[in-house]
């Protein structure tokens, strides 16, 4: 049995923590780093993830996929080279990378992992989480809400009373939570948010500022150059974390400004203005507040403190605004970016028997039920219901003498399935012939801690059921998860040798290095020609991808320079 560790699978970066003496670690990634950038490149037939994905985004940004946590449990697919990908893919690859960079850091294999969610995923959006995971080649032990892990990471579930708002605005996701901590045990009350909204969006905001600024200066529309925004989209979020502490920050870059003419670009950006530019998204940020507040029928001060996650509460006028409100100071850690990740490091800890955890009660984010006769949603688990759950209700047939009935299952809150989200749909068959009124199905909703739906219906008179765990979401079937899986292992391989070859390349350089400082002595004609043979056959071997051979040559030339030391 391998590592099981913790993983906040961000919008725009993503960490990894593993619980070590005592305390949860944050994994460094390969460039040394304690989040990696939630973005895939994909160049010259290789796929980049992180750093390096986003250093080839700035040449190809057509190539790049980014913030795709925003599509998870839709029907999107992204096309490069012919090829679909679905958003489990795509974060999949996100996954693999994070493994491989903790079993590096470790020492050793890992294969489980709990995976943190927005709390206000859709159980579509949990699946699509949990798919790419096993693509990934990872057992998800848990699906964890965010705001849960991060209170878990800020110590609240040691305090012995206490009523906690947990604020988590992410990179491109957004929630508040309001949890009840009692005796080591954490409740959520209430939870409400937006999960396509984030500081992806004050990014934009300001990246569309700054466009059109530059547009005024080279008197060009600078819309549609896709290089233009790429550039000015990385200066925008340098921009925006300067402003969390100056009051002004200046912009210099060099854009293009059709064909080959460039320019270089220079403006400055003001907190004040910034802070109007932003206004309308911080005060829609504020109604799920407000909303989590009514929902669990309590006023701001029966608040025991206010949690700030995510790097965009760094941001002083959200800060502001939430001060405003709650009519408190919120409380923000040393790393807003890193506590989802150590949060979800202790559970995966209490998972593994290495430390005791606290009882996690979470709750159903929307609405679940089934559709009635005329179209009607005929609720089953009202949102904000506590989990795990399991809940029963008793149907009649539409009409007489049916032999067979369709269960649909939505998503929502609207009063007639239209307006709600189908997750799945199943028949129940072999039903006894009866009047409507007289033949009952028992429709059955179980929702277990991950947040995962299993639905069962049976015909009360003879017992046949039908039963069913919602892991169709993101039109994912099985199959097609099976065979990412395969895909993703078959990328493993050439990924490792592609390192193999990295790694001989570098030792080939390091040799050919050598061979220069060697040079500079006096050796007879022969010696020289034993030496500019060895180095020809090394300089061929480098131009192909073949690390025996490259090793090979390497070793051969190491071997004729060491005869003349």
């Amino acid at each position: 049995m391998g590592k099981l560790i913790g993983i906040d699978l961000g919008t725009t970066k993503s960490c990894a923590a593993v619980y070590q003496d005592g305390a949860p670690v944050m994994i460094p990634n390969r460039e040394g780093h304690r989040t990696t950038p939630s973005v895939v490149a994909f160049a010259g037939g290789e796929r980049l993830v992180g750093e390096a994905a986003v250093r080839q985004a700035e040449l190809y940004p057509a190539r790049t996929v980014r913030s795709i946590k925003r599509e998870m449990g839709t029907t999107a697919r992204i096309r490069i080279d012919g090829h679909l990908y679905s958003p489990p893919e795509i974060s999949a690859m996100i996954l693999r990378q994070l493994r491989e960079d903790a079993e590096a850091y470790l020492g050793e294999e890992v294969t489980e992992a709990v995976i943190t969610v927005p709390a206000y995923f859709s159980d579509a959006q949990r699946q699509a989480t949990r798919d790419a995971g096993t693509i990934a080649g990872l057992e998800v032990r848990r699906i964890l809400n965010e705001p849960t892990a991060a209170a878990l990471a800020y110590g609240v579930n040691h305090e012995p009373v206490s009523k906690v708002m947990v604020y988590d605005l992410g990179g491109g996701t957004f929630d508040v939570s309001l949890l009840d901590i009692r005796d080591k045990q954490i409740k959520v009350l209430a939870t409400a948010g937006n999960s396509r909204l984030g500081g992806d969006d004050i990014d934009r905001m300001l990246c569309e500022l700054l466009l059109r600024r530059a547009g005024a200066q080279c008197g060009r529309d600078l819309s549609g150059n896709p290089r233009v925004i790429q550039l000015l989209s990385r200066e925008a979020e340098q921009a925006k974390i300067a402003l969390s502490s100056e009051m002004e920050t200046k912009v210099v870059v060099q854009l293009p400004s059709g064909g080959k003419d460039m320019f270089y670009f220079e403006t400055v950006v003001t907190r004040q203005e910034f802070e109007q530019l932003i206004r309308p998204l911080i005060e829609v940020t504020m109604e799920p507040v407000r909303q989590v507040l009514s929902d669990s029928r309590l006023r701001p001060e029966d608040i025991g403190k206010v949690l700030l996650v995510g790097g965009s509460t760094r941001i002083p006028a959200i800060r502001n605004a939430l001060r405003l409100l709650m009519g408190q100071e919120p409380f923000v850690g040393d790393n807003p970016d890193g506590c989802v990740a150590a949060g979800a490091a202790l559970q995966a800890a209490a998972l593994a028997g290495e430390l005791s955890g606290p009882v996690l009660l979470d709750v159903a984010p929307l609405t679940l039920g089934i559709e009635t006769m005329g179209g009607v949603f005929s609720p089953i688990i009202p949102r904000n219901t506590t989990i795990p759950v399991k809940k029963t209700a008793v149907y009649t047939t539409a009409a007489n003498f049916q032999t067979s009935v369709e269960i649909k299952v939505y998503q929502g809150e609207r009063q007639m399935t239209r307006g709600n989200r189908l997750l799945r749909n199943f028949k129940l068959s072999g039903l006894k012939r009866a009047p409507r009124v007289l033949l009952q199905i028992a429709v059955t909703f179980e929702i277990d801690a991950s947040g995962m739906v299993h639905v069962t219906a049976r015909d009360l008179a003879t017992g046949r059921a039908q039963d069913m765990v919602i892991t169709a979401y993101g039109n994912l079937s099985r199959q097609e998860v099976e065979r990412a899986v395969t895909d993703a292992q078959m990328y493993a391989a050439e990924d490792r040798v592609r390192k193999e070859v990295a790694a001989c390349r570098d030792a080939a350089e390091a040799t050919l290095g050598r061979l220069g400082e060697l040079r500079r002595r006096d050796f007879s004609k022969e010696d020289r020609r034993k030496l500019d043979e060895a180095e020809k056959r090394l300089r061929r071997a480098l131009k192909g991808r073949d690390a025996a051979s490259i090793r090979q040559a390497t070793e051969s030339l190491s071997s004729e320079m060491n005869s003349l030391l």
